[in-house]
């Protein structure tokens, strides 16, 4: 747990100051386990894995869910995403302040992937 929350913590501090963060909470976390190959799918594991995250995170009203647009990492929100009736929203991993603007003008839990 602390591994998770070292790391998140270093991730949401490469996005730079942010004035105003709307959002309750940012859940940051990696895909899940993948194939093998360029842009692979998600593995059988990681997707009973993204099924499980679905099971986990709809008490904790997550209102958006953000992913880089690689397969496994849209592959990996998207049980959520269905289950809450969301969409996972794609977003550029080489621009934080954009993801940053987004995670401010969320009201709810944003989980990013």
């Amino acid at each position: 747990m602390r591994k998770l929350a070292a790391a998140s913590a270093a991730i949401l501090f490469a996005f730079g100051p942010v004035t105003a963060v709307a959002a309750e909470r940012i859940y940051v976390i990696r895909h899940l386990q993948k194939d093998t190959g360029a842009d692979p799918v998600l593995s059988a594991e990681g997707a009973a894995n993204a099924a499980k995250l679905s099971d986990l995170l709809p008490a904790e009203k997550v209102t958006a869910i953000f992913a880089t647009p690689t397969r496994r990492a849209m592959q990996t929100g998207e049980p959520l995403a269905q289950r809450l009736g969301l969409k996972v929203t794609p977003y550029d991993p080489r621009d934080n302040a954009a993801l940053a603007a987004a995670v401010a003008q969320t009201k709810g839990a944003v989980l990013v992937i």
